[in-house]
């Protein structure tokens, strides 16, 4: 059994988008980075997507947070 099945449902899935951010952050330096690169400014337009996207998956882990206290508190 991996140290994944060992962990509660909730955790994995906070788990899940904070690693789904993050390489999310990393494509969007190396979008800015090819844009300095190639002078190509396709590359950052790409680079605010993949930041939009990582924003989405970090307010997720936010909101889940935010519930679970609230459920503990109620």
């Amino acid at each position: 059994m991996g140290a994944s099945m060992k962990q509660p449902a909730r955790s994995r899935g906070a788990v899940d988008h904070i690693a789904r951010a993050k390489r999310l952050r990393d494509r969007a330096e190396e979008c800015r980075t090819l844009a300095r690169i190639t002078g190509t400014a396709a590359y950052l337009r790409w680079a605010d997507g993949y930041d939009t996207l990582a924003e989405q998956q970090e307010q997720l882990v936010r909101d889940t947070a935010e519930l679970k206290i609230n459920y503990q508190q109620s």
